[in-house]
């Protein structure tokens, strides 16, 4: 069953977003051993930590708060091994997550469920630095 989650994977450093380039947040979602439809990549905020990494399609909008992030090529089908890219600028994500309380999780909406990634220095990089 492990491997019929899709991999989520969430890479810090330089963006390029025509014609610029951002210090960013990229999350990358491979699909494995089955095809999926994503339709939405982002964090979620949730109140306390959780065990399961797969739960069924979030029914409320704004509940848990979450921020999808960039993308022009979504919903996108993905077979075995092929993967799509989210990306935001740091400052941008810092911003609208600012003040809201929770345990960060990157996820992807994706074929009716919602699948949850840990990174452990996620939430780190979404604070404000010191004196900003």
């Amino acid at each position: 069953g492990f491997l019929r989650r899709p991999r989520i994977i969430a890479e810090w450093g330089p963006v390029q977003d025509e014609p610029h380039w951002y210090e960013g947040l990229a999350i990358v979602v491979t699909a494995r051993r089955r095809s999926i439809e994503v339709d939405e990549v982002g964090i979620v905020l949730l109140p306390k930590k959780t065990r399961r990494r797969q739960a069924p399609e979030w029914l409320h909008a704004e509940r848990p708060f979450r921020l999808p992030l960039g993308t022009k090529n979504l919903p996108k089908r993905l077979q075995d091994g092929e993967s799509v890219r989210a990306f935001a600028e740091l400052d941008a994500t810092i911003d609208e997550l600012h003040g809201i309380d929770g345990i960060a999780y990157t996820y992807v909406r994706a074929s009716g469920a919602v699948y949850l990634a840990v990174d452990s220095k996620l939430r780190k990089r979404l604070q404000r630095p010191l004196g900003s």
